[in-house]
């Protein structure tokens, strides 16, 4: 579904293109069960791990999950931006994410990336390997839209200023 349609639309693109993310972030949250997510989702793969506190009295639900995948090393199934490089199509979720032509995943939540000049979207990706910023460096990703297949660009840390240097400025 597109940010209009769920009523957070911006009246024009902020300039720190802070709507890409809430919109991905919302719909990631949102359609996390619809598309797949369940109790095996581990916070790591999300970048989110920060956020666990290991050491909080009493635990928390999915805790043992959290220790067994730190124990088994660099995680190969991770969340990533992916990028369609076209400006003109619109991905919206469950497109399939290619890595060399076969299927590495799927989008999980999108929008149109305005400061980044296409379609942007967040997709689970699995492998066979540890996933990390050289890994997907290596690839060529495309993502099918519909019965095309759209070259693309894949990314662990946001594309839109990932050093935070425009939005500290």
């Amino acid at each position: 579904m597109a940010p209009f349609m769920r009523g957070y639309a911006p009246t024009a693109v902020p300039a720190d293109g802070a709507h890409q993310l809430g919109a991905l972030i919302a719909d990631t949250v949102a359609l996390h069960e619809v598309l797949g997510g369940g109790g095996d989702a581990v916070v790591q793969e999300t970048r989110l791990g920060f956020a666990a506190a290991l050491d909080k009295p009493g635990g928390f639900i999915g805790r043992d999950a959290v220790l067994a995948q730190k124990e088994r090393g660099p995680l190969r199934r991770r969340l990533v931006q992916v990028l369609v490089t076209d400006p003109e199509p619109l991905m919206f979720h469950a497109e399939v994410v290619r890595r060399d032509g076969r299927p590495a995943g799927y989008i999980r939540s999108a929008s149109y990336g305005f400061t980044l000049g296409g379609a942007v979207g967040l997709a689970m990706i699995d492998a066979d390997e540890p996933i990390n910023q050289a890994w997907l460096d290596a690839g060529e990703w495309t993502v099918q839209i519909g019965d095309a297949v759209y070259p693309a660009a894949a990314s662990l840390r946001p594309m839109y200023d990932p050093g935070n240097k425009r939005i500290q400025s």
